[in-house]
């Protein structure tokens, strides 16, 4: 078998297994589809989609409390599902992770389109193109979080375009941009941001690019960089200003309360696990336990990789086109921007594998280029095996890691609390936790007291009042887990409510209002 051939029997097997990864829970709607992908998060973001089917606008606690603790345009989306199943929860989330698919594979099909321009002087370019977006779609954490039923998925698309764009009208810093590109170039910005309000990032990067190289290179006067780096954001301005009006005239703050809530006391709180969510994107197929990110040993060899990869990478740029450089320093300042936000401002270090998501796409691609600038710089070595031997390894642990998160896929972590409610409080008792993803998902008469959707109880968590809040609300039951236990170790609280339940093997505590 030539090597060509092993590679495009690897593409098409990965093909085959994400798409069989994704796929099976599916076969389960009313069990698995709803356990395996869909995430806390997720659930916050479908109780908001299906209130606003069932006519209660942006919302939650039954409709009851406005919200705009959410990413809009896939809100609005999945809350379209919602409607043509008239609410139904598990019809719903089906079709969202039926649509998490296919924003999947159009995300596979822009890298692929985005490979081939890196890959235009190679003889297999296609080839190395086709196995860059099968590798990234077969990808553990890509199956994963494209069917988190959050914005994850679209928010990796919309760079993926707008790179997409940069290239194919070879917009470089040596030849004036078209205002007409720029205006294009701002509106799918704009979207992006509808998307999930990090893309700003990339039109911070993108026109900062533009004002410096006015200023440094001086191939296009600066007064020109200027006016494109104006028509960009002006044109992105116009696309979210309807949602900046919505959040500021509602809540009377341009961010939303889960933006606030998360950077909540956490600067710097997530710098270390940068490393190891940049390592796992490097690796392309591997994985590295949430709680293994921060262990020194850990960071310290993860540290490594992503520094002698960001050097290979530098030294491989040099030999590249002066095109393909510069969109590699436009690449890596965005890059930059993107990791430092979540490493520095923003807390839940928990989530840092998809908040830094946006990124795997690129740093697959270029783990697969430097790789075989490196195998032609070696002079291509006995061609056959060295394409079947990591490949067949990529193919085993990608299938691995998937058997692996099918077996426990019955359980988001969360659904010991909903089984409890289900089984113990009627639908017409309020409750309240702490984390109300999930929890709020299927029991509409829930509060939220993190405050990431609730800006009544981020106003109460801000001023240290969360206990008094709770108190005050017609809460019956605190569910959550076993953390919530420890509110009663306050005596005022105490007096309010009483330990029920403390089940330490399903991580499962219940407190009950006194009298109740």
């Amino acid at each position: 078998m030539s090597a060509p051939s092993v590679g495009k029997a690897f593409v098409w097997a990965c093909a085959a297994v994400g798409t069989l990864a994704r796929v099976l829970p599916l076969f389960d709607p009313g069990g698995r589809a709803l356990t395996q992908f869909p995430s806390e998060d997720g659930y916050l973001m479908l109780t908001i989609s299906r209130n606003l089917a069932l006519g209660h606008g942006l919302s939650i606690e039954a409709g009851n409390t406005l919200t705009n603790g959410t990413q809009p345009l896939m809100t609005f989306v999945y809350g379209g599902l919602f409607w043509l199943v008239d609410g139904d929860r598990a019809s719903g989330v089906w079709l969202v992770q039926l649509l998490g698919i296919a924003i999947a594979i159009g995300a596979a099909l822009l890298l692929r389109r985005v490979a081939l321009e890196a890959f235009s002087e190679f003889r297999h370019g296609r080839l190395l193109a086709a196995i860059v977006a099968a590798a990234w779609y077969a990808s553990p954490f890509s199956t994963r979080f494209t069917q988190n039923c959050l914005e994850t998925g679209a928010a990796t698309l919309m760079p993926m375009a707008v790179g997409l764009l940069l290239l194919r009208r070879r917009l470089t810093f040596d030849e004036p941009w078209p205002i007409r590109s720029c205006l294009l170039l701002g509106i799918m910005l704009g979207v992006a941001f509808w998307v999930r309000n990090d893309a700003v990032l990339l039109s911070v990067a993108i026109c900062s690019a533009l004002v410096v190289s006015g200023a440094l290179r001086r191939t296009t006067p600066l007064a020109r960089r200027v006016a494109e780096a104006g028509a960009i954001g002006t044109s992105a301005l116009l696309v979210v200003l309807p949602w900046l009006a919505y959040n500021y005239s509602l809540f009377g703050n341009i961010v939303p309360v889960s933006g606030i809530s998360q950077g909540a006391d956490s600067f710097a709180e997530n710098l270390g696990r940068v490393p190891a969510i940049l390592a796992e994107q490097i690796s392309v197929v591997g994985l590295i336990p949430v709680a293994w990110e921060t262990d020194p040993r850990v960071v310290a060899a993860t540290s490594a990789v992503v520094l002698i990869w960001i050097g290979l990478v530098y030294r491989e740029a040099a030999h590249a086109r002066p095109a393909r450089r510069q969109f590699l320093v436009l690449l890596g300042l965005w890059a930059t921007l993107h990791a430092s936000f979540y490493g520095v401002i923003y807390g839940a270090g928990y989530f840092m594998g998809r908040y830094l998501f946006p990124l795997s796409t690129w740093v697959c691609l270029l783990t697969v280029w430097l790789g075989f600038r490196v195998w032609i710089r070696a002079g291509r070595p006995n061609a056959t095996a060295s394409a079947l031997v990591p490949f067949t390894l990529a193919l085993a642990l990608i299938v691995g890691l998937d058997v692996r998160a099918h077996r426990h896929g019955l359980d988001n972590g969360h659904f010991q609390v909903v089984d409890w409610v289900e089984k113990n409080v009627s639908d017409d008792l309020w409750v309240a936790a702490i984390q109300t993803g999930t929890l709020g998902f299927f029991h509409d008469r829930t509060f939220n007291l993190d405050g990431k959707v609730s800006p009544p109880a981020l106003r109460a968590k801000l001023e240290g009042r969360t206990r008094e809040y709770v108190i005050s609300k017609p809460v019956e039951y605190l569910v959550d887990w076993l953390g919530i236990a420890t509110w009663l170790e306050d005596p005022n609280f105490a007096k309010h409510f009483e330990l029920v339940l403390l089940d330490e093997e399903d991580n499962l505590a219940v407190l009950s209002r006194r009298g109740s």
